[in-house]
């Protein structure tokens, strides 16, 4: 038996930014382009850093769903469990909207349902907004605008689920940029062979 010492160049975040490593800086850069997005679609972080925003236009208490890949059914949608209806009717034209508002936070639950493709996609259109009646009065006026109302509340949903993507589409692409790279390779503190393999 004999043992063989086997020598290696080891680099470190500095070293990627002499002028005679940049091929070795394009390697690391290359072979890391998806260390900050491998697992995105996995991270439950996203539903407190934009649930503030999506409180902000009358959705509570929310569950994100969303996909990135920019592949077919790609996009972002969310459940939601409690509705601000003073937000979501602010720009809904109506007489007796302060009296409609309360009828519906006490006789009706919203929820936000989902069709038969949820489960394979994350874009907005898996999931529609519906209202529950627990009415024991018949309100005809109310009953003549539900369907209306229905409809504005979708389209706030609809509105909230394509700013939702454009924001995480634009995270994405960010993780996936060379400054970002950088800065996990720094944080992390990764050493490179010369094939720009971390060590």
């Amino acid at each position: 038996m004999r043992i063989e010492t086997i020598e290696k160049q080891i680099y470190n975040y500095d070293d990627l930014f002499l002028s005679e490593n940049i091929d070795l800086k394009n390697k690391v850069l290359e072979k890391l382009h998806d260390i900050n997005t491998e697992h995105i679609n996995n991270m439950q972080d996203y539903n407190d850093i934009y649930s503030i925003e999506l409180s902000e236009r009358g959705f509570n208490n929310i569950t994100m769903f969303y996909d990135c890949s920019c592949s077919q059914g790609s996009g972002a949608c969310f459940d939601c469990t409690e509705f601000n209806f003073d937000i979501l009717l602010s720009d809904f034209n109506c007489v007796h909207k302060k009296w409609i508002i309360q009828v519906l936070d006490y006789y009706y639950s919203g929820k936000i349902l989902e069709r038969g493709n949820s489960n394979l996609y994350s874009h907005s259109n898996t999931r529609y907004f519906k209202f529950d009646s627990n009415m024991k009065y018949d309100y005809n006026r109310l009953e003549s605008i539900i369907n209306n109302i229905e409809k504005h509340i979708e389209n706030k949903r609809q509105e909230a689920c394509g700013w939702l993507y454009y924001t995480l589409c634009k995270e994405f692409d960010y993780l996936q940029s060379e400054e970002a790279i950088l800065k996990t390779i720094q944080c992390n503190e990764y050493e490179f062979d010369i094939d720009g393999n971390i060590t």
